[in-house]
């Protein structure tokens, strides 16, 4: 019997004076005058059980190699929340798995083992071959759920393929076509809002200026997604908007820190009730993060709440007025023959907070790691701006073909994702007992899908991982085998994930990152605000510049601007 059902079958006295050995009259009147120091008794064996005896002496992963122990209560967690994403890590892989090891274990808090597999193969079972096996832990799927709602990124199984069916036509390769000649306006808008703050902060006749592009990525890509997922003209970057000021708040709270409170408020019973009772007597620290997280998210609610009934009006009044926007396909594939919808308006709002979530940050993180990286790298820059503008002055809004024909825009995309990884890492567990790479995980084993770690790991990637060099992925043969391709393997380049829960928007990213940067290279130079500057990741769900990412930007003539 299960430790819990001993509990649940009956009070603890009873229970107790009901087995053989209660019929002992010493032992009978011990255990009606002490229950409660049995009961504590018995507590301190569960704690001491999953906090220390059971990974140190019977896990079956206790064998695995990895870093020692660590904190007695925490175990490396301390380590984790305080190291930069992956970092931690990737370090660990080359320290203890240096012998080929398939992966590593590493201990979390209250003895919660985590393992970290370090192999194309094992990413392909978990993410592809045995995907339904290994679902995403409910601490994840929670904490997600609460910021991008609980739409395709968290559902599992039937729920997940069905879901996803109905979403795929509006990111197929014929609907992106027709979606990029809406990426053209708000880039226009950022030149503009580039060239003002140019000359507000040097004078009319300046060239350049220090200024945070992070800020200014994020509100751009914003106003892409709105056009292209929702038909919304937001125009955040000129005028502002509610969403641009929710999501810059809700962007604002990533750190280790606040993602612990966030795991906390999302999995733990009781929690919201308790910090509501003891907010006047806890430090601001503690409850501000939470406050703002509830303020934006009723703020970007109602705004999609407004836009689901928006378009469900339009449907139903005039079939004529379906836009080409992703929402307006998704509330079109939402009605059956009988006229039922699939997913009622809750499930709609969470496909509108997952569009808005994945599409809009993780895009702005990518593009503002790659303008540092390009940044730091002026030659590959000038070269990347060559072919740009010249692209750009022979069409001032180029379309999907045109941007995917560039060979240098192409690797340097794909580069700056596998250098920065807009998401260092995610979670799944073993749902049955499963074995991998030939380590057996019983059930609910936690597994740590490093990104960034597999992203820089020199057996897959070469000596010279840690570099960004858009050149490994030019003149790569057609026919060429896997193991002379970069990363030996599809399932190396873990950036939007592989099998059934890859990115369902990784090509619209992909081709709105070419966009974005083929027309602002073809404008302006991008350097270091200052020598010698630093910048440090932080994440909690994506990967952005802690405090953002000041950068010199100067204005340049090329063939696309001497045409403007």
């Amino acid at each position: 019997m299960h430790l819990l059902d001993f509990f649940r079958s009956a009070p603890l006295h009873e229970r107790l004076l009901s087995s053989d050995a209660a019929r002992n009259p010493a032992l009978n009147w011990a255990i009606r005058h002490h229950t409660g120091l049995i009961v504590v008794a018995l507590l301190l064996f569960i704690v001491c059980w999953q906090c220390f005896l059971y990974p140190a002496f019977f896990s079956p992963l206790r064998h695995l190699p990895g870093p020692p122990w660590g904190h007695w209560l925490l175990g490396q967690f301390g380590e984790i929340v305080k190291a930069e994403a992956g970092i931690l890590q990737y370090e660990w892989a080359r320290k203890y798995a240096s012998n080929g090891e398939p992966c590593i274990r590493a201990v979390g808090p209250f003895g919660i083992e985590r393992v970290i597999f370090l192999t194309p193969n094992a990413a392909q079972q978990i993410l592809v071959d045995d995907v339904y096996d290994f679902p995403r832990p409910d601490f994840e799927r929670n904490t997600l759920g609460e910021v991008t709602g609980h739409g395709l990124l968290t559902v599992e199984g039937e729920d997940h393929k069905q879901m996803r069916k109905m979403m795929t036509p509006a990111f197929s390769s014929a609907h992106l076509a027709q979606l990029v000649d809406l990426f053209y306006p708000p880039l226009e808008a950022c030149v503009r809002v580039l060239n003002k703050q140019i000359e507000e902060k040097g004078g009319k006749d300046a060239d350049s200026a220090v200024m945070d592009v992070y800020h200014i990525m994020s509100r751009c890509t914003l106003d892409i997604i709105c056009d292209t997922a929702f038909g919304l003209k937001a125009n955040s970057l000129e005028k502002g908007h509610e969403l641009a000021e929710a999501y810059e708040q809700l962007i604002d709270l990533q750190s280790g820190q606040n993602l612990v409170m966030l795991i906390l408020k999302t999995t733990l019973p009781g929690f919201n009730f308790m910090t509501h009772l003891s907010k006047p007597f806890l430090p601001k620290i503690l409850v501000g993060p939470l406050d703002t997280l509830d303020d934006s998210m009723k703020r970007i609610n109602a705004v999609s709440k407004k836009l689901i009934e928006e378009k469900t009006g339009a449907m139903s009044g005039d079939e004529a007025a379906q836009g080409k926007d992703v929402l307006s396909l998704l509330v079109a594939a939402n009605k059956g023959d009988d006229g039922q919808s699939y997913l009622n308006e809750q499930q709609m709002m969470d496909q509108v907070l997952t569009f808005l979530g994945a599409g809009h940050e993780t895009t702005a993180s990518g593009m503002t790691w790659t303008l540092w990286l390009l940044a730091n790298d002026q030659k590959r820059q000038d070269k990347l701006r060559e072919e740009c503008a010249d692209l750009i002055a022979r069409r001032i809004d180029p379309d999907q073909q045109q941007l995917n024909s560039l060979k240098y825009l192409e690797a340097c995309v794909k580069e700056s994702l596998r250098v920065m990884p807009p998401v260092p890492m995610t979670f799944r567990k073993a749902r049955v007992p499963k074995t991998v790479e030939g380590v057996y995980l019983p059930k609910d084993t936690l597994i740590y899908m490093g990104n960034r770690v597999m992203l820089s790991l020199p057996e897959l990637w070469g000596d010279d991982s840690k570099e960004f060099k858009p050149e490994r992925w030019l003149d790569i043969p057609d026919d060429a085998k896997e193991e002379d391709k970069p990363g030996k393997s599809m399932h190396s380049y873990q950036v939007f994930i592989q099998g059934p829960h890859m990115c369902i928007g990784a090509a619209m990213a992909k081709l709105e990152m070419k966009a974005m940067l083929c027309y602002l290279l073809a404008h302006y130079k991008f350097e270091l605000a200052e020598e010698g500057q630093t910048v440090t990741p932080t994440a909690a769900i994506t990967m952005k510049p802690e405090g953002g990412l000041p950068l010199r930007v100067t204005r340049v003539t090329t063939a696309a601007t001497a045409l403007s």
